[in-house]
């Protein structure tokens, strides 16, 4: 004679259909938080990089319109 125990109701509620125990509703709303967080961070390092970029470039070619501006004036 084989005899089964039933889970209690507490732990049956735990588990999933597979029998593995179900991730709490905290630890995956903190991992949902933390993740959220990296990709806000990895967003504003690559707007922070664009602009300045975007400012390097400018100056880049300030300086290169005001040397040109000179030599054009120098040969009038």
């Amino acid at each position: 004679m084989i005899v089964t125990v039933q889970p209690s109701a507490k732990l049956q509620q735990m588990m999933h259909r597979n029998g593995k125990k179900a991730v709490s509703r905290r630890i995956t709303r903190d991992f949902r938080k933390k993740k959220r967080k990296h990709l806000a961070e990895y967003i504003m390092a690559e707007l922070l990089r664009m602009i300045r970029r975007n400012i390097k470039f400018r100056w880049k070619n300030r300086m290169n319109s005001d040397t040109i501006e000179d030599s054009c004036r120098r040969i009038r």
